[in-house]
């Protein structure tokens, strides 16, 4: 009965996410809770050592000094306790997953495939609910107090990530063509950038990832785009002269007219300018919400090229919500945060790409992740990590049982 409960929250998971974008969190405790109640009943061999041995405590290292700098830097925010009590509230939501994807690992392969795939239908239905929508309006989106658009960029998100798994996991082709296209579809008319740009640039790695001739470049390149982007990204800003007078001119000019991405231009220029006061050590872990940095809200206005006196587009902002997690890695953390971070990255990464056959999945989907964080959401948002640890182990669970198969093989 507990069972087939876990497997229907599953298969609700995107869905009640769409509806409800916050139940997220409360949703990855009480899966961590249920989880871990059904697996004192599994007869399944489990030990922590699998996991605690001394490659993966090489690889904790680097987050374990990361979390030590974001606590000392809290000492010179704006409001100390508040940037450590949020740290804290983030540590209680990473070490919730880790107990969550550990104890996911104790459930018999066969439940860990049922679960898995409980998880794509619910990706499958949430699709649908967003294509009926765009033909006739649901009563749930349109009721008043929630905001349709913030809805559905936050699914698109979900289903960017969940997309790449129904592509790897379904293998038939005609279930692949029937849960591939509403998904596409619905990525489309959720008008989310960035979750278009992360399926269809994770599926393209996934998909060039597989070619033997290809794999090489793949190791190398990416990680030096990735320290590239670390180390130079806001010294490239601030030195290209991009700033705010010359982006605003660029859509009197009619180059670029869309006024998200004006926006997000803006917004990269002058947290560029908030990063140069302290690029060392940063403003304090999470003070990209404070207005004590950068003095508050701040003017984003678009005027028309055909009437330079009228102001088509007009509102406050957040300088320091950068809508980039290195920008924002820089401008709480600085140079000491940003290396730590690079660190752990590029270990992954090098993992991975050094054996691509076995690891295109956890390749791809790390990098389809990346991209949201790169050109939409901050680094700390709680709803998005909860939803990375619960598909966390989806993707982990190809690798365990290669493991097991090639185990199997030896004997």
């Amino acid at each position: 009965m507990m069972l087939h409960l876990l497997k229907a929250i599953y298969g609700l998971l995107l869905p009640l996410t769409f509806f409800f974008p916050r139940i997220s969190v409360p949703l990855l405790i009480f899966m961590t809770i249920l989880t871990i109640f059904i697996t004192w009943k599994q007869c399944v061999s489990f030990s922590v050592q699998t996991f605690l041995n001394k490659n993966i405590l090489l690889y904790v290292l680097p987050f374990m000094l990361f979390f030590v700098w974001s606590a000392i830097s809290c000492l010179w925010s704006p409001y100390p306790l508040q940037s450590l009590n949020s740290l804290l509230a983030f540590l209680g939501l990473i070490a919730m997953s880790i107990a969550y994807i550990l104890v996911f690992f104790k459930l018999e392969p066969k439940v860990q495939k049922q679960l898995i795939y409980a998880l794509l239908i619910g990706s499958f239905i949430t699709a649908i609910i967003m294509l009926t929508d765009s033909f006739a309006s649901s009563p749930w989106s349109a009721y008043k107090s929630f905001i349709k658009e913030k809805l559905y960029a936050k699914v698109a998100m979900s289903l960017s990530v969940t997309g790449l798994l129904g592509r790897h996991y379904i293998k038939k082709l005609p279930y692949k063509i029937v849960f591939t296209i509403p998904v596409a579809i619905a990525l489309l008319y959720s008008d989310c950038d960035a979750a278009i740009l992360a399926y269809f640039a994770g599926l393209l790695l996934y998909i060039l990832a597989s070619i033997p001739k290809l794999q090489k470049p793949i190791k190398i390149l990416t990680p030096t785009l990735i320290s590239i982007c670390f180390l130079l990204l806001p010294f490239m800003l601030s030195k290209s002269g991009m700033d705010r007078e010359l982006i605003l001119n660029w859509n009197k000019a009619g180059v670029i007219t869309h006024y998200s991405t004006l926006h997000r231009l803006v917004i990269l220029s002058d947290t560029a300018k908030t990063i140069e006061q302290k690029p060392f050590v940063g403003h304090g872990y999470n003070t990209a919400k404070f207005d004590k940095v950068n003095g508050g809200e701040k003017i984003f206005t678009i005027v028309g090229k055909d009437e330079p006196n009228h102001s088509l587009y007009d509102f406050e902002y957040k300088a320091v919500h950068p809508h980039n997690f290195i920008m924002q890695l820089w401008l709480e953390l600085g140079f000491i945060g940003i290396i730590l971070w690079l660190i752990a990255t590029l270990m992954l990464v090098s993992t991975m790409t050094k054996n691509l056959n076995r690891y295109r999945l956890p390749f791809s989907v790390f990098l389809s992740a990346h991209i949201h964080l790169l050109v939409s959401i901050g680094l700390w948002q709680s709803w998005w990590w909860a939803l990375i640890a619960i598909i966390t182990p989806c993707v982990l669970y190809h690798q365990q049982k290669e493991h097991l198969q090639k185990k199997d093989q030896l004997s």
